[in-house]
């Protein structure tokens, strides 16, 4: 198997926050929004080193 796609050029919580629903997470609870996009953010970089 062969990747051939780039490397990563935005995180995860940039890409998301042009979504509204991830813009209505973000505005109606902003602590879990920060922790979810931290978590979701080292797991897109771990899958990312793993392939």
């Amino acid at each position: 198997m062969v990747i051939d796609s780039k490397e990563l050029t935005m995180t995860f919580e940039e890409y998301a926050y042009n979504e509204n629903r991830y813009k209505v997470l973000r505005n109606s609870n902003p602590e879990a929004a920060k922790r979810l996009m931290a978590l979701v953010d080292a797991d897109t970089k771990r899958r990312w080193k793993y392939m």
